[in-house]
């Protein structure tokens, strides 16, 4: 799969999305519940330690919790219809 899935857990999912949305590496970002939901190209990543250090200091997003996620249905299905599939 040509996206990694990250979730990062915190007080307000919004701020945080807003705040990793101004990663260089991400790709989208979008609040999902008490998560923020986040897609990176698999060719742009740093590195999952990376990924996860960055989103656990993001400015004013209060993250209490980030992982990576296994790929699902809706990145997967992003990746197919953006061709980043394959």
């Amino acid at each position: 799969m040509p996206l990694e899935l990250y979730r990062a857990w915190g007080d307000n999912a919004r701020t945080i999305a807003r705040a990793a949305r101004a990663l260089p590496y991400v790709q989208g970002a979008r609040a999902a519940g008490r998560f923020a939901r986040i897609e990176v190209q698999q060719r742009r990543t740093p590195g999952v330690a990376r990924v996860l250090r960055d989103l656990e200091r993001l400015p004013g997003g209060t993250v209490r919790f980030a992982e990576q996620a296994e790929p699902d249905m809706e990145s997967t299905l992003l990746a197919l219809a953006q061709g980043l599939a394959g």
